[in-house]
Formats: structure tokens, sequence, C-alpha cells
């Protein structure tokens, strides 16, 4: 079992290697981290999920901004029945912007991501006759229509700590060969 100390042993073991071979053991520690954070964002991509039904209800919540008295915009909640029936999204996060203009009956093609709540990425409406009318996508569904991108530090970044870390040990590298090269220089006496 750990005794209360051990978070301190890192700090007092990296104390004892002062100078180039500290640096080197540092940038060695960075790099691992920088590579367990590229591993584990290699698979930060999710499919998207499409559902197709009729619009049952559709209703806009707004907060009362209580300094001004006045209704802001918070979310869209759009009903289309069965069990994937609720979707809430954003209507600032399309383009276009989602101007509400939906009938009871409506069919409408959902491509989201699930979570709690689902996370809506496009919205694909019909009009009265069945035929496709208006599209409101989001940038996340227009770079791929087929899988959804985690947000997150990713790939790139684990491989920046990576090369800050490589960037610490060649330093020390350095220092030790620079050290070993002038000790082997000095004059015996």
């Amino acid at each position: 079992m750990l005794s209360h100390r051990s978070p301190l042993l890192y700090s007092r073991y990296m104390m004892r290697l002062k100078g180039p071979v500290g640096i080197l053991l540092q940038g060695a520690l960075v790099v691992l981290v920088g590579a367990l954070i590229a591993v584990f964002s290699l698979n930060n991509t999710v499919p998207i999920k499409k559902v197709t039904g009729a619009i049952q209800h559709d209703y806009v919540e707004s907060l009362t901004n209580y300094a001004s008295g006045s209704q802001v915009y918070d979310n869209t909640y759009l009903d289309i029945g069965g069990t994937n029936g609720l979707f809430i999204f954003g209507k600032n996060n399309f383009h276009p912007v989602w101007n509400d203009h939906v009938f009871v009956g409506q069919r409408v093609d959902i491509y989201y991501v699930d979570g709690t709540p689902k996370q809506v990425l496009a919205l694909h409406l019909y009009d009265e006759s069945g035929n496709p009318s208006t599209r409101f996508t989001t940038p996340a569904f227009d770079q791929d229509p087929h899988a959804y991108h985690a947000p997150g530090i990713g790939v790139e970044g684990g491989l920046a700590v990576m090369g800050i870390g490589l960037l610490f040990a060649l330093v020390g590298a350095i220092l030790i060969i620079r050290r070993r090269l002038h000790s082997a220089a000095l004059p015996v006496k």
C-alpha cells in the first residue's frame, strides 16, 4: 500500500537528478505523456446516425434575462415521436440558421450523435409533397458527413507534447555529451 508520502516520490527522485541527466529524464517523461495522449486520441471518431420521422411537435425554449427582463433564446426541441423521438439543438449552430418554420407531420431526416442529449449535426426537411426542401447542417457535419470527430487535444496535440519532450531530452543529451567531452579534454596534473 502506498504511504502518504508517495506523491512526493517523483519530486524527491527528480531533485536528486540535477543537471543534464535530470533534464534528459524529464524530457523522456514528457515524451511518454505525449505518446499516451496521441495513442488515446487515435480513435476519437463516432459514427453519425440518421433517423427519419414526422414532426409531432416543436418547441422553442427561452430563458428570462433577469437584468433586462427580456427573453433570451436557449434551445429548440423537436419531437418526431417513437423511441428516438426528442432532439434538442441550438438553432444558431446550423447554416442556414434554423428558422422554426415547420408543420406537424412534416417529414424530417435527423443526423445525430448519441449522447445525453443527442447532438444534432444536420436536419433535412421535406415539403408537403415529400420532396427534399431545406438542409440545415453544422460545420462538424460539413467536415465529414459519416463520422463525428469528437473534440479534444487529438493526435496533433500529443505529437506537440512529444516534440517538446524530445527538445528537453535533446538539450539534456547535448549537455551530457559536452560535459564528458569537456572532462576528457582537461589535462591531467
